[in-house]
């Protein structure tokens, strides 16, 4: 089953959304759902991992100190990047849970 919405989109993307469906020969509608379908994937994915993260610190899951440090290691400026800008001012002031990526 099918439903439909109107919605009052603003100049510029109604012709950007316009020039991508001349492009691709696709409608623009075709185009918004899209659109639609993989903000509403990429929400529910993030919900679904900070719900993950909660979770994990109730139990209290946290990241250890040698964690924290091999991130800093590996990931050096990035590290310090996330640390200023979330406002951690060492690696030892991380409380969450951080799985490091190989």
């Amino acid at each position: 089953m099918q439903f439909s919405m109107s919605m009052r989109l603003p100049e510029e993307i109604n012709n950007e959304l316009a020039e991508l469906a001349k492009a691709t020969g696709r409608t623009k509608s075709f185009l918004a759902v899209e659109a639609v379908k993989e903000f509403l994937a990429r929400e529910k994915w993030q919900i679904e991992k900070i719900q993950q993260g909660l979770a994990e610190a109730d139990q209290g899951l946290f990241a250890t100190d040698d964690e924290i440090k091999a991130l800093h290691e590996k990931w050096g400026y990035n590290a310090e990047y996330l640390h200023s800008t979330l406002g951690w001012k060492t690696p030892n002031q991380v409380h969450t849970k951080i799985k490091i990526l190989s």
